[in-house]
């Protein structure tokens, strides 16, 4: 059993006012199980700030949510000072008032009736000591960089044999179980997936050097430009002459490229097949592209725009992903085409 299993049993049980995801609710929890001198900001280290870099309030906050977002889905996010904190402070009865008066009316008999399935002690008056032993078991092992609460498997298929159907524990699915309905964003902060939140990403902050995963779509980019101004192009000449107007152009190309990894990245941490939903995106615009691409044009930069604008009008209709509002965005579409030229599958300036 992992901490992970154990805090999407508390939050699928429990009552909450803020619906937007289990970082918050982790916080909610450290905040009512620690020490009373070690509680909100400034004291809780599960506010944060997580990492030293400067940055706006209001980037910061965000930041720190995504990683208690991250810390809720998987424990290995959380740290062992973090855990320390936690296991040195705990307090055993903000942790039973906690549960007590949050568990939805009723529920006690069904997690019970969950936990005695996996092997633990379940029956009603042992229920939240249970859940402490196996929190505070975990913590423990985390501090010394173990991760999980022990060995014993936890079948989640029991959840649905146990709770009432109005409960549901967020555990990952597969998109391709999924109807278009299932698939949604939550306040333009959270994409549920089957009821399994993740934070969205936030806008992509481009690496000032080329990264080694860019090497193949930038060297394409290029040999555009450098066709297109008759000039020896390389990130030393666009550095040199950041006043032409294609520079603005190549800038844009790098934010779609990271728009569209980080998309990857999302659907990976939202489900169970997120690698294999992304190539089927992949397919779809390759097959809306391909016949664009395959025109005869003057120019490599010609072949860039006109499939830049082919992609943005072109009906994806293979991943229900393409049509969830307020999470494909056109940067998305544009930026799977450079994945597709890292791929080998085409290039702009024809030999």
């Amino acid at each position: 059993m992992k901490l992970s299993d154990l805090f999407a049993l508390l939050f699928g049980v429990t009552e909450d006012d803020d619906s937007t995801g289990g970082g918050r609710f982790l916080l909610t929890l450290t905040d009512a199980s620690v020490k009373k001198d070690f509680r909100g900001p400034g004291k809780n280290k599960f506010y944060g700030p997580f990492g030293k870099k400067d940055m706006p309030a209001e980037k910061r906050e965000r930041s720190d949510a995504d990683r208690r977002q991250r810390m809720f889905n998987d424990a290995k996010n959380i740290t062992v000072a973090l855990a320390r904190f936690w296991s040195t402070h705990f307090d055993r009865e903000g942790f039973y008032e906690f549960v007590q008066h949050r568990i939805e009316f009723g529920r006690t008999k069904d997690i019970g009736a969950i936990l005695e399935a996996n092997g633990y002690p379940g029956k009603r008056d042992v229920v939240i000591d249970t859940l402490q032993d196996l929190l505070l078991t975990g913590l423990d092992n985390r501090t010394h960089k173990i991760y999980e609460i022990n060995d014993r498997p936890w079948n989640s298929s029991l959840y649905d044999a146990t709770l009432p159907d109005k409960i549901e524990i967020p555990t990952k699915k597969h998109f391709s179980e999924l109807r278009a309905d299932e698939i949604f964003v939550v306040g333009n902060q959270y994409l549920s997936v089957g009821g399994y939140k993740v934070q969205l990403p936030k806008q992509s902050k481009i690496p000032a050097g080329i990264k080694p995963s860019e090497r193949k779509y930038i060297m394409a980019l290029y040999e555009v430009y450098s066709e297109y101004t008759g000039e020896d192009v390389d990130i030393t000449y666009i550095k040199d002459h950041p006043d032409e107007e294609w520079v603005e152009d190549f800038n844009d190309h790098r934010r779609e490229y990271f728009d569209a990894d980080a998309l990857r990245n999302l659907l990976n941490e939202a489900s169970l097949d997120g690698e294999e939903e992304f190539e089927k995106i992949k397919t779809d615009i390759y097959e809306a592209i391909k016949a664009t691409i395959r025109k005869r044009f003057d120019t490599g930069y010609d072949r860039l725009q006109e499939t830049m604008t082919r992609v943005g009008e072109a009906k994806l209709m293979a991943s229900h992903v393409t049509t969830t509002s307020g999470l494909f965005k056109i940067t998305h579409r544009k930026g799977v085409c450079h994945i597709l030229v890292n791929a080998g599958k085409f290039k702009w300036v024809k030999p």
